[in-house]
């Protein structure tokens, strides 16, 4: 109710061209907020970071190190697409999406794998290396699709929106991730628990590769 109120005092200021603390057009902004919907799922990848080094130490023995190694493909994944995807001349969105069908193949197919064989393997590395060259894919071609659906007095306040809801995704997606990881390990065997928890980062994923075409005709719209 306090927000609701805050929300029609800020339509106010905007209306009578103050300076409102928040500009309440920016999230009437479909197109906008549509960027925002596919930033908060993809970042449900740090529900990654905390069930696979878990899974690692305590379910396989392995020591901090060798867990660390083993995120390791994921983060050369994750630096090295966005250093080669400059080299070529795609549309930011389709950078975007291209980046979430690898992250959801790379999930998806690590899951998998640890049907097979709980002990990560080579064919799980190239899985891993795969979802992080999604994940260093999307965002800043992601961010830049985003920031143009805003006009440049409204650019700073975006970007902080933008940056709350990468921050609101990671937890949220550290929660539910998780909790589905962890709440599988009392009932089924920790294999079982890791793949779904990966396939359910690529579920979400597939939403927000869903809501990219949505995201589409909004800004066409929008240019028009």
């Amino acid at each position: 109710m306090l927000f609701y109120l805050f929300l029609r005092y800020e339509s106010k200021l905007e209306s009578s061209q103050k300076t409102p603390l928040l500009y309440p057009s920016l999230l009437q902004n479909r197109a906008f907020v549509s960027g925002l919907y596919i930033i908060l799922l993809y970042n449900f990848t740090a529900g990654f970071f905390i069930c696979y080094p878990y899974y690692l130490q305590q379910f396989l023995s392995w020591s901090s190190l060798e867990s660390g190694l083993a995120v390791l493909p994921y983060g050369i994944g994750f630096f090295l697409a966005p250093i080669l995807s400059t080299k070529f001349s795609i549309n930011s969105l389709t950078l975007a999406r291209t980046g979430l069908i690898l992250l959801i193949i790379g999930t998806i197919f690590s899951a998998v794998l640890f049907l097979v064989n709980p002990t990560p393997g080579l064919f799980i590395y190239i899985g891993l290396l795969v979802a992080g060259a999604g994940h260093g894919t999307v965002m800043p071609a992601l961010l830049k699709k985003t920031m143009t659906t805003v006009s440049i007095q409204q650019a700073g306040q975006a970007s902080g929106i933008i940056s709350t809801s990468i921050q609101i995704g990671s937890v949220l997606g550290g929660a539910v991730i998780g909790s589905i990881f962890f709440t599988l390990t009392d009932v089924a065997s920790p294999p079982i628990a890791l793949a779904t928890a990966l396939t359910m980062i690529g579920f979400f994923q597939i939403i927000g590769l869903g809501i990219t075409f949505t995201y589409k005709r909004l800004i066409n719209i929008q240019n028009d």
